[in-house]
């Protein structure tokens, strides 16, 4: 199956960069650029290519879902132990009311 995909050429250079580049974008990157960054749009390009017949993205999208849900899984069981932490550091506190110092208004 041909695609074609518009879009613009662009010569830019990244912050971190040492040197110019020239890059393909099908968003007008120009548009968005960092504090730091060069991005110069140089002209409107097409890019013409053939996509294999019968290709399916299901199962690669289906990875990078998993992988996403792993990651939000870590970071959920990661915030977890950091409250439990919270809670078994209160619970270890001895409450003695006895101790409790009213404070005075000036």
């Amino acid at each position: 199956m041909k695609i074609e995909i518009k879009g613009w050429i662009f010569f830019e250079k990244s912050s971190y960069e040492n040197e110019f580049s020239y890059r393909f974008s099908a968003i007008e990157a120009d548009k968005y650029v960092r504090e730091g960054d060069v991005c110069i749009r140089v002209c409107e390009h097409t890019i013409h290519a053939e996509v294999p017949e019968g290709f399916d993205p299901t199962a690669e999208h289906i990875r990078q879902l998993n992988s996403a849900k792993e990651k939000l899984r870590r970071e959920f069981n990661a915030r977890i132990a950091q409250i439990n932490n919270q809670i078994s550091k209160l619970q270890a506190i001895e409450y003695d009311a006895g101790a409790i110092v009213e404070i005075q208004p000036c």
